[in-house]
């Protein structure tokens, strides 16, 4: 159902004070306390969404994104001037913003030139719901028939109201909401029964406004390749070996003509100046994503003194200068922490690494078959060694994946890395 505007619904004066008191206070929260930004935010949002959606109603779509981009900026959450310039896409890229709410839900859809928002015909509820299916089959061997039409059943729900105003082989860069950050639209199954990712290769963004990244002088050739076997237990004993991980990270080296890096060598205060240098880096391990408080998500390493666990935490990597770095690569086992949330979920590490100045981070959502995650990043790696587009590596690889015997068996294998990069919006010029 497209967007149908509404006359007479005034949208609330206290909330459009809200959204100025919120900059004003948000400037004065010290860096230290990071931590609470997220907080601070998430516990906002519901209220950036009621004025968003007030927006939508009366048809102003450009007042409803700007207020929806003040809800998930990251912080300071500068003022958007209601009669700023919007950005504009590039040729090639559309982006979806979705808005949920209790009661209503949409995807705002920008394209270079136009910009529509689509009615999605649902609740939270509705689609919380079908995360948690979607989250259900990812734990479970459920036979392909089922998940296709779990996939299927999303597909009619989260995609086919608005997949039409999208350019086929266009890239579609995501900025989900609620229990949409905690599924894999590459997955979902359209209605001529293709995935959406033999359509369009897809990216996530987390906002529209921030700004991109700058493009930084780089000498970087180097290639970071890690792979942890071994962990300190303490505290998380159901934690497994990963004996492939050594063995991923040398392979993955040596499709860079690079060295994985072993034992001293994978601490974090080792790492950390390599991975300044490094043009891409690899990480096989474990880790764990934290919706809820995002800075203490973590990736494990190899102890050392400043890191007797070998904990590398979010908010370590986020104080990092990693501007010259186009590529982290995370091939993760994740172990989830927290129920489902409007926070970011696996994603939490992503932004991390490009709050640090990473160009692009591949995470997965949840872990998959060794086997089926080595192929996958070996082929993305190829693919990425020949055109240096994150975006358009995974989409290949996951479509050659899609035939391949083993990985065919459930589309869940395949699709749980996602891209996650900066927005490629560029500002117009006066």
């Amino acid at each position: 159902m497209r967007l149908e505007p509404e006359d007479g619904l005034p949208v609330d004066g206290a909330l459009q004070d809200l959204t100025t008191a919120i900059d004003a206070a948000a400037g004065q929260v010290p860096r230290a306390l990071e931590s609470l930004r997220w907080a601070y935010a998430d516990t906002l949002w519901p209220l950036f969404r009621q004025a968003a959606m007030l927006h939508l109603a009366r048809g102003d779509i450009a007042a409803a994104l700007q207020t929806a981009e003040k809800g998930t900026m990251r912080l300071p959450m500068q003022a958007l001037s209601s009669d700023a310039a919007w950005p504009r896409l590039p040729n090639g890229v559309v982006a979806v913003r979705f808005l949920v709410s209790d009661t209503r839900s949409f995807a705002i859809v920008l394209g270079a030139s136009d910009t529509r928002a689509v009615e999605l015909g649902a609740g939270l509820a509705d689609f919380e719901r079908d995360a948690l299916r979607f989250r259900l089959l990812t734990a479970s061997r459920s036979d392909r028939s089922t998940t296709d039409a779990v996939l299927a059943d999303m597909g009619r729900r989260w995609v086919a109201p608005w997949i039409d105003l999208v350019r086929e082989g266009a890239t579609l860069a995501l900025i989900p909401d609620g229990p949409l950050h905690h599924v894999s639209f590459a997955a979902l199954r359209l209605g001529d029964g293709r995935y959406l990712a033999q359509r369009n290769p897809i990216e996530v963004w987390g906002d529209l406004t921030a700004r991109s990244r700058e493009p930084t002088p780089s000498s970087a050739h180097a290639m970071v390749a890690v792979g942890i076997e071994r962990f300190d237990h303490t505290g998380f004993p159901s934690l497994r070996r990963l004996p492939r991980a050594l063995d991923e990270a040398v392979s993955i080296g040596l499709q860079h003509r690079e060295t994985a890096l072993v034992g001293d060598q994978t601490t974090p205060t080792a790492i950390v100046p390599r991975l300044a240098r490094a043009r891409v880096a690899h990480f096989a391990t474990h880790a764990l994503a934290n919706p809820e408080v995002p800075n203490l998500s973590w990736i494990a390493l190899a102890p050392d003194e400043a890191h007797p666990r070998g904990l590398w935490f979010a908010s370590e990597i986020r104080q990092q200068a990693l501007h010259q770095t186009e590529l982290v690569y995370l091939s993760v086992c994740d172990r989830s922490a927290g129920q489902l949330s409007r926070a970011e979920g696996a994603a939490s590490l992503a932004r991390a690494f490009l709050d640090a100045g990473v160009a692009s981070v591949i995470a997965s959502g949840w872990t998959v078959d060794d086997h089926v995650a080595g192929k996958l990043s070996r082929a993305f790696h190829a693919g990425y060694l020949a055109t240096g587009d994150a975006t358009a590596s995974m989409n290949a690889a996951q479509q050659s994946l899609i035939t391949d015997a083993e990985a065919a068996a459930s589309p869940l294998s395949w699709s749980s890395m996602q891209v996650f990069t900066r927005n490629r919006l560029a500002r117009p010029t006066s």
